[in-house]
């Protein structure tokens, strides 16, 4: 079912990693050129941001689609190409001529200077890979599967995508631990890597200069926080307010004798609207056996969580995160995240998704029920 990648791209793997030295350098002189996709852009400011602290450092204007930025870096930056609040492009700003285009149908590969055709290189890898599987994502759609077995079937697929991703981002850590590639691989790939084992192993091995970055301190403490509430840890409490306006907290429900199952989720979350049947199976056949199920809104607007969870039919409990806090305190990286707490609030599983969900809970619960 996988292609596997060819001899080619894996030479370029083990051989194309290596080009600056990652020490702080001289000052460099950059031009950065391309095109605008937009014709009503002429005009109009563009500017370079970069990620790690949102600092402008260098602005433009727009003229027959085109721009031209000149300037001096001390050093290698991931930056940000922004035209509009949906019109950008990613590039590593260096010393040399770099080219890239901008625009919302343009979907930007940097180039001209070792880092950006290094980037451009990493996502043609990337994309070939999604080339692959993005057919057999489509044919999944014909085959009139029922919606549980198409949901089965696509996880199993975006499961292989997956992993073929982390088999190439992996390495890419090891042979840049210290420049922007590196940066641009936290933003976009880290959280491909399997285990919370792999990412702390992979930010243990950052250079110096990565480890002052905004971007590692604020991974650091995610990860830190994953830590504190992984399996085998004892629940953190969450202050939220219930679809009544009334005040309660995550330990109103959790510890207090019956597992637990928490579902964080917002209104505009297509994944979390898809596990929604999956916790309607397992609210039905447990409810009266020793499992609750518990919403926690996150990420949205409190007006639209009882709305929302009735047209899902979500039946059970629901809890608003009113502080905007929970993601954070449970080393969150996006949402739908469901975690199983037990009876005396430690936490049994995380990151439960889908039948692998439905399957774990069963078993978990069928073996509670059995003992009672």
């Amino acid at each position: 079912m996988k292609r596997e990648l060819g001899k080619r791209d894996w030479a370029f793997l083990l051989c194309a990693f290596a080009f600056l030295p990652v020490s702080a350098q001289e000052k460099q002189a950059y031009t950065v050129m391309g095109e605008v996709n937009d014709s009503a852009a002429d005009g109009r400011m563009i500017y370079i941001e970069r990620y790690d602290d949102h600092k402008m450092l260098d602005s433009t204007r727009i003229s027959d689609g085109k721009f031209v930025f000149s300037g001096f870096t001390d050093r290698p930056w991931f930056c940000c190409i922004q035209a509009t609040d949906r019109e950008h492009a990613n590039i590593v700003l260096e010393g040399g001529d770099i080219r890239a285009s901008v625009g919302r149908t343009v979907y930007n590969k940097p180039s001209g200077t070792p880092l950006n055709d290094e980037i451009h290189r990493i996502d043609d890898i990337i994309d070939s890979l999604y080339a692959v599987y993005s057919p057999k994502m489509e044919a999944l759609k014909a085959q009139g599967l029922d919606s549980a077995a198409y949901r089965k079937a696509r996880i199993s697929l975006a499961g292989s995508y997956n992993a073929d991703v982390r088999r190439i981002t992996e390495g890419l850590f090891s042979r840049h631990p210290d420049d922007a590639v590196t940066e641009k691989l936290l933003r976009s790939e880290f959280y491909q890597t399997q285990t919370l084992d792999d990412r702390e192993r992979i930010m243990a091995s950052l250079g110096p200069w990565m480890k002052t970055t905004n971007i590692y301190k604020d991974l650091s403490q995610r990860l830190k926080a994953e830590r504190r509430t992984s399996v085998g840890q004892m629940f953190v409490d969450i202050n939220g307010r219930d679809v009544s306006g009334k005040s309660v907290r995550l330990s109103d429900y959790v510890g207090r004798g019956n597992y637990v199952l928490v579902d964080f989720w917002a209104s505009w979350c297509r994944p979390c609207h898809e596990e929604i049947p999956n916790l309607v199976r397992l609210h039905r056949e447990f409810k009266d056996k020793g499992l609750t199920v518990l919403g926690l809104f996150t990420w949205d607007d409190e007006k639209l969580m009882g709305k929302t969870a009735r047209k899902l039919g979500a039946v059970w409990p629901q809890l608003f995160d009113v502080e905007r806090k929970a993601l954070e305190l449970y080393g969150a990286d996006g949402i739908p995240l469901i975690i199983l707490f037990s009876p005396d609030g430690l936490i049994v599983e995380r990151g439960l998704r889908g039948e692998t969900m439905v399957t774990k809970v069963t078993e978990i619960m069928n073996k509670h029920n059995k003992n009672l």
